[in-house]
C-alpha cells in the first residue's frame, strides 16, 4: 500500500510505521494535506496519495478529477505552483468540489467564517490576504516550511558505522552501515520531530480558540 509513498519519502526501519501513523493522526485531528506537506517538506499530492491509500481520503472519479472549475486565475496559479489539483484539495477537505468552487467565488467583501473560506485561509494565506487587501502579517500560516537544518555525518570507528545528526537538534542522531542509510534514518527522525511539534501546535491552537477550519471527520 505504501510503495508509491516509500519511493518519495524514503522511510527506513522501525521509524516507518510511526511516521506513517503520525501523519494519519495529524490528518484525523484536522490538519490539512497542504499543511502536512509543509511540515514534512513533501509535495501535497504525495501526502494526499498516502492518505487515500490508507482509506482516509476518497478516490476521485476520473470524470470528477478532470472537471473544470471556474476559479480565480490567481488561485488556479496557486494550485499549479504546488502541483495539486482543486479536485484533490476538495477531497482532502471532504468538500463537494462544485459547492466549494461557488463558495470561493464570493465577493471580496464577504469574509464570513464558512468552512470553505476557512480552509482557503489556512492553506493559501498569501492568496487570501491579496484577495482581501490584508497585510500578509495579519494572517501568517499556522505551519511553516521546513527550516532547512544543518546535517553532520561522520564515520564512527568504535561502532563501525556512520553517525548522522542534525546540528541544531543534537538529540536527533541515527546510525547506519552506509552513509545513505544513516542519512535516511536521521531524516525520518527529523520528520517525526517536525510532525509531532505540528500536532502539538495544532492542539494548542484549538485550545486557545484560534480560528481554524473544522477538523476533517475521518
Amino acid at each position: 500500500m505504501r510503495d508509491e509513498w516509500d519511493s518519495q519519502m524514503v522511510i527506513s526501519d522501525g521509524l516507518e510505521d510511526y511516521l506513517y501513523e503520525r501523519i494519519i493522526d495529524a490528518y484525523k485531528m484536522g490538519m490539512s494535506v497542504i499543511e502536512l506537506s509543509r511540515v514534512i517538506c513533501r509535495r501535497a499530492d504525495h501526502v494526499h496519495d498516502l492518505l487515500r491509500r490508507a482509506g482516509r481520503i476518497r478516490t476521485i472519479e476520473k470524470r470528477g478529477s478532470r472537471s473544470a472549475f471556474s476559479l480565480d486565475p490567481m488561485l488556479a496559479k496557486e494550485f499549479g505552483t504546488i502541483s495539486y489539483s482543486f479536485a484533490k484539495w476538495c477531497a482532502g477537505w471532504k468538500f463537494d468540489a462544485g459547492t466549494a468552487a461557488r463558495a470561493i467565488r464570493l465577493p471580496n467583501d464577504v469574509t464570513g467564517p464558512d468552512q470553505y473560506v476557512a480552509a482557503l485561509r489556512r492553506d493559501f494565506p498569501e492568496y487570501y490576504c491579496k484577495r482581501h487587501d490584508m497585510p500578509q502579517s495579519q494572517l501568517a500560516p499556522l505551519f511553516i516550511e521546513d527550516e532547512h537544518p544543518s546535517v553532520e555525518i561522520n564515520w564512527d570507528e568504535e561502532h563501525n558505522c556512520y553517525l548522522a545528526r542534525v546540528i541544531e537538534y543534537p538529540e536527533i542522531e541515527e546510525s547506519g552501515r552506509s552513509l545513505t542509510m544513516a542519512f535516511k534514518r536521521m531524516t525520518d527522525s527529523y520528520r517525526i520531530k517536525q510532525i509531532d511539534e505540528a500536532i502539538t501546535l495544532y492542539q494548542n491552537a484549538l485550545e486557545t480558540n484560534v480560528k481554524v477550519a473544522a477538523p476533517c471527520s475521518c
